[in-house]
Parts: C-alpha cells; structure tokens; sequence
C-alpha cells in the first residue's frame, strides 16, 4: 500500500537586491545586483535560492509532499516573506550580522545537522570544512559535509558562503566564486 504524502504549499518571490558596494573593487565592482527566489508558508521560510537552484529544491520537496508554489507580487506577500525580504536586503546594505527569520529545514538528518552547525559560524569568520567536521565529530568524509553544504536550502540565512577548504581557498558556491568572495568581503567590511 503506498502512502498519501502531506500536502505543502509554498510561496514564490523573486527578488533582485541591490548590494553594498563602497570600498569594492575589481571583480566586485561588477556585482551590483543579486537575484534570489524567496520560498515560505505562512510562517517560515523554506528558501533563499540563487537563480537556477529553485529547481532542484522543489525537485527535492516533491519527492516528500505534494507540493503546490504559488508565484506572488510584491504587494501580496505574507509577512515571512516581507520580514525576509527586508532582513536579506539589510544584510546586502551590510546592516545586518544575524537572521532572525523562523526557517524549515528539509534534508536528511546529516544535512540538518551540517546546516544547524553552519548557523553557528559567526558574521565575518570562515570555517575549513574539516574545522566543521571536528566541531561535529566527523573524523572523515569531509567530501559528505560539502555535498551537504551544497545542498543548503537557505543560502545566507544559513551562511555555508562561509566554509573554506583547509588551505584557506574559496571553493565552489551555487551562487558563484564572484559571489561568495562579495558576501565574505562585505562581511570583513565592519568591524565586528
């Protein structure tokens, strides 16, 4: 007998957010915008997914609800989305450090428990990813703690932006090198 999945519907809000740029140069000087899909219920967010990535998280949902998106306007979001929206641009304006946005993990166990670690990197820090796999004692495959890193849902709420490899490189980012080198450099721009 196969079972009924729950049924879940989501938000949609496409954003492009201008982003804080005094003191950039080079390769930043191009990034003046970011475009992000917002995805929520009526009381968390799901979501934050640089363009493309949308896809393969309603790809991953589906597989565990019957899942309905709704695209909405500016003008008819529910309040998760506007506080979100507001609390994502702040970050880009650099007046914000922390999220205080209620979030929905979906992912496995190990993911969530990768994800709910990258909350602990605090603003303007980076952390290698055997670093990470220390603080959760995880003494090899730290090849698994960056496919859960890509797998994040919610970039910049949860800051995996913030994982480096050990030698200190910026490794890949699903919103880009270019990107992840803007948000740790906007992060580096304040004194903490």
């Amino acid at each position: 007998m196969v079972s009924k999945k729950p049924s879940l519907l989501l938000f949609r809000y496409s954003k492009t957010f201008q982003v804080y740029r005094k003191g950039f140069k080079n390769a930043f000087d191009e990034l003046s915008s970011v475009t992000l899909d917002l995805i929520s219920d009526d009381q968390q967010l799901y979501a934050v997914c640089f363009s493309g990535e949308l896809d393969l998280f309603i790809k991953r949902v589906s597989k565990l609800y019957q899942l309905e998106v709704q695209n909405l306007q500016s003008n008819e979001l529910p309040s998760i989305l506007s506080l979100a929206e507001s609390q994502i641009q702040e970050y880009f304006y650099n007046q914000r450090q922390h999220f205080e946005i209620p979030i929905y993990l979906i992912g496995t166990e190990f993911q969530k428990k990768i994800w709910n670690q990258l909350r602990s990197i605090p603003y303007g820090q980076t952390c290698s990813y055997k670093e990470l796999g220390h603080q959760l004692n995880i003494k090899s495959g730290f090849q698994s703690i960056g496919q859960a890193n890509r797998s994040n849902p919610l970039c910049l709420v949860v800051p995996c932006h913030r994982v480096i490899s050990v030698s200190g490189q910026m490794t890949g980012y699903v919103g880009g090198i270019n990107v992840k080198s803007y948000l740790l450099r906007l992060e580096n721009s304040i004194a903490i």
